[in-house]
Formats: C-alpha cells, structure tokens, sequence
C-alpha cells in the first residue's frame, strides 16, 4: 500500500510539472497573441466569455488567461465588465483539460509514446537553445510528456488500492468529498490535478461516481483559494476580479451540489455513460460550468457595478495608474507607464508655475489668456515647495523602478523603445523641476527687489512659462496641433536666452543693474531656458510631436 501511494504522490509531482512547463512554454509561445485577442474581442458580455473559454482551453491555464485580464482591466484597457466575463469563460475553459485528461489519458493508450516525446524534447532542448521556436516546441513536448507519465503513475497507483472496500465510505456523506476536493486544489494549487487524481481514482474503482462528481465540485472551489492569494495586497481591480472569480465558483458550486443526484443521474442512465464513468466525470465537468455560466452571466453587469464600489484604496498613493497594474502583461503596463509618465508631467508643471507664484489650475485647467493670468496672479503664494519636489522625485523613481522590471518581461523591439522613451521623458520632467527649484531664492529676490527692471524681467519669464506650459498641457489633452505652437513658444524662450548676456552687459554699463542682479538674472534666464528644453523634451518624447 505504501509504494502505490507514493507511486500516486510521485506522479503527482510529475504531474504538476509537466502542467507547469507547459504552461510556461505556452504562454511564452501565445501569451502575447491571446493578450491582443482578449483585448479586441471582448466589446459584449458573450464575447467576452467565449473569449475566455477559447483562450483558456489552448494555453491550458486559467491563470495565465486571469493574470492578462487583471493587468488589462487594472491599466483600465478592459472594463471590469468585460474582465469578469473573461473570467468566467475561462472556468469553461478549465473542462478542457480535465477531457484531454480523461480522454489521452484513459482513453488512448499512449503510455509507449511518453518517454519518446519527452526524449525527443529534451534533445530539441539541448541540440537548439538558440532557436526560440525550437526551445518553446522542446518544452511543450517535455512538459506534455511528463504530464501523461505522471498521470500514469497516478493511475497505476491508484489501480493498486482498488481493492478497498468502498462500503467503509459509503456513510460519509457527498459533503465530505467535496471538502477533500476543495482542500486538494487549495493545496497543490490545481484544479486539473485534482482531476487527475479524481479520474484515476474513479477509474480504478477506489471512489464511486457521486463521490467522484463531489470532488469535481470542490476542486471548482478550491481554486478560489489560489485567485484569492493572488489577489492578496493587490489593486483593486484585481481583487474585484478575484472576488468574482470567487463569487462565480462558489454560486456554480452550490447549484451543482444541490442538483448533483440529478444531474449524475441524467449523465449515467439518460446519456447511457453508466458503463464510462470517465467520459461521464467529463461531462458533469463541463455541464456544472455551464450551468453557472448560463446563470451568473445576466447578473455580469450588476455585478460590476457592486464590486466598483467595493475594494477601494485606504490610503494615499502618489501613483495614478502604476498601482493598478502588474509589470506581468507588457502592453498594459506600458499603458499605465505612459498614464504616469504625463501625470508626473503635470506636477513638474505645477511645481513650475507656483515657482513663479502663479496658481497652477489657472493655466492648466482654465487656461485664460496670458495677460489675464498675470493680472490675477500678482501676489506671493505660501506653498511647500519641497514636499512638491519631493513628490516629483519620488515620482520618478516609481516610474524608472517599474519600467525596469517591465524591461526584464519579453518585449518587442517598438515595446523597448516604447519603454525607453518614458523613461527618459520622465528623467526630462524631474531635471525641470530641479532647474527650477535651484532659483527659487533667486525668485524671492526678483519680488523683494524695487529695481524696475528685475521687475520686468520677472514678468517676462512667467509670461514665457505660462505660454509653454499652457500649450504642452492641451497636448496632454490630445490637441496635436499644439505641438507647432510649443515649439515656436521654447525657440522665442531660446533666444531671449541667447540675447541675455548682452542686454544684462549694457544693463550694467548703464547702471539698470549691479554685478549680483546681473548674475541673478542670468543665472534665472539659464534655468528658465533649460527647463523650458526639458518639458519640450518630455512632451516630444510623450506626445510624437
């Protein structure tokens, strides 16, 4: 007894390796494909879910399919109204497994062809590491075969116990083996494994069909135990998922339950499978879900809706978007990079114009003309400007931290240079604000000084500023015409800078101002004209103009 229950144990394991790398090599072959098709293909409810289910049933991994759903809804790319429909699609899609299970495993002998496929994978492995299609098709082949030789050590272990007398059981009533399936999944963290071992039992006597369709059930709920640890200290995109994911399982469960002695009775005497409890496990597999599915999917819309109101953030973030998404899916993550790459764009913005002591929703919301803004802004604001350049620094390093680590996924050739750019329009906006913040006494001086024409030159620089970042803010807003005007606003700030020294020289030749305003005020017009090149190179890098 002690070997066939570690010969199960062991094919477990090997199981469960051969269902990871294959889903590994999958999703290394297709991830990206099937993210671009959830993406486009999921505008209605059926839509959505059939998407889940197709998806779902070729990368063989509901957690694959889940994941790019989480990382697209949470960049905002995908209605969680469409995320939830994925979701439960992709329930449906589990069932695809557990017939490739029932079906090559219990079905078709191919025992004799295991060893050969995992050979001829590992020599594709090693003979072609340098061919990424080759190395993907070596751990697909790996990974199937070792999938069937563990199963067959399950089955083979199995087959040893089914002498037990199956009447030691018979009081513990359907409860019980659902909570054992339940507890199975939560621990190895597979539903198809659960399967697996579900059919190798049933196939070899040691459980009865209703003890079988029992842990069927509670494997469907076990895997709300691995959404809900993957939601853990998540955003709350992805734990509305998650809590769909449970919410969907648990109600598919409890009907499935309650109809169980019917709807077994349908598959074995009515469908005749009496005989084939296997293929009869498949389709109480199969039909359960659908039967949540045909029931949960008119209430998607009212679901949503409850669960945005629910899972709200605690706490301040300084992120608007980059806390809503994993790094997992790049295209989402890129989303939400260029997302907070234009929102740290607006606070260097901000910080710039309450340098010079002009109230930031003036220009960048309202947006009035120049002179107005100046007329109204005349006097002095009391405005921590450290904590505000802190934010912009902290900011950035959110920024640079998660670009890297999206870095390290496998990316496109435009996805590098997509990344690459926010990056360094992002270093742009925190070298502005730092060109700025170091004249901020010499600001305080510009106001304190009765010499008129520090006055005026004061007046011309936040004349400047407001043209620039008026106009860099309705790009943000989508007006790509504004690119020409930005333009033609930094090159009249180019040269001012250009003409600086020698008006400031004739101004001290003619006594308009000593050496140390002199200095001040070319040392305001360099900053003024650096940063100035910093947020048009930003918003070059951000906006293709």
């Amino acid at each position: 007894m002690f070997e066939r229950i570690m010969s199960s144990f062991a094919g477990l394991g090997m199981f469960l390796f051969g269902m990871t790398l294959l889903e590994l090599s999958l999703k290394e072959a297709a991830g990206r494909s099937f993210k671009d098709i959830i993406k486009k293909s999921t505008d209605t409810i059926p839509r959505s879910i059939l998407t889940g289910a197709a998806s779902t049933a070729v990368l063989q991994s509901s957690s694959v399919v889940s994941l790019i759903v989480l990382s697209l809804v949470g960049a905002g790319i995908l209605h969680l109204k469409s995320g939830i429909g994925v979701v439960f699609g992709a329930n449906m899609g589990t069932t695809a497994t557990a017939w490739i299970v029932a079906m090559l495993g219990f079905k078709v002998r191919i025992d004799a062809l295991v060893l050969p496929i995992i050979g001829i994978g590992g020599l594709i492995l090693t003979f072609f590491r340098e061919s990424r299609r080759m190395n993907v098709a070596g751990k697909v082949l790996v990974g199937f075969g070792m999938l069937f030789l563990g199963l067959g050590f399950i089955r083979n272990g199995m087959s040893g116990m089914a002498h037990v007398d199956m009447a030691g059981f018979s009081h513990y009533g359907p409860l019980v083996f659902m909570l054992i399936g339940l507890a199975l999944t939560a621990v190895i963290q597979s539903s198809s494994a659960t399967a697996a071992v579900t059919l190798s039992a049933l196939g070899a006597g040691v459980i009865t069909f209703d003890m079988s369709t029992a842990m069927v059930i509670g494997a469907n709920m076990g895997t709300t135990v691995t959404a809900a640890l993957g939601a853990l200290g998540g955003v709350p995109d992805k734990k509305r998922v998650a809590a769909a994911h449970f919410l969907f399982n648990i109600s598919t469960a409890v009907v499935a339950f309650i109809l169980m002695g019917r709807i077994n009775d349908f598959i074995l005497y009515r469908l005749g499978l009496a005989q084939d409890p296997i293929t009869a496990l498949a389709i109480f597999h199969t039909l359960f879900n659908l039967i949540g599915v045909v029931i949960m999917t008119p209430f998607i819309p009212i679901l949503a809706e409850f669960l945005n109101t629910h899972f709200m953030y605690r706490e301040k973030t300084i992120t608007h978007y980059l806390h809503r998404v994993t790094h997992d899916v790049p295209d989402a993550a890129i989303t939400a990079l260029t997302g907070e790459t234009v929102h740290l764009l607006r606070l260097g913005m901000k910080f710039a114009l309450l340098i010079f002591n002009i109230r930031p929703g003036d220009v960048l919301q309202y947006r009035a003309k120049t002179k107005e803004i100046l007329k109204k802004n005349r006097g002095v604001l009391n405005v921590k400007y450290d904590e505000i350049y802190r934010k912009v620094k902290l900011l950035e390093v959110k920024i640079i931290t998660f670009a890297s680590a999206v870095k390290t996924r496998e990316l496109s050739d435009s996805e590098v240079e997509a990344v690459d750019k926010i990056v360094q329009a992002a270093r742009e906006t925190a070298l502005a604000a730092k060109a700025l913040k170091d004249i901020r006494e010499d600001i305080d001086q510009f106001i304190l000084s009765d010499n008129v024409l520090i006055g005026k030159a004061y007046e011309h620089f936040r004349a400047s500023i407001i043209r620039l970042l008026k106009n860099i803010s309705r790009l943000s807003d989508g007006q790509r015409g504004r690119g020409t005007r930005v333009r033609q606003i930094f090159e009249d700030i180019r040269r001012d800078n250009e003409r600086s020294v020698v008006f400031v020289a004739e101004a001290i030749r003619s006594g308009s101002l000593d050496e140390s305003q002199a200095a001040t005020l070319i040392n305001v017009n360099n900053s003024v004209y650096n940063a100035s090149a910093y947020f048009l190179n930003s918003a070059k890098l951000l906006f293709s103009i």
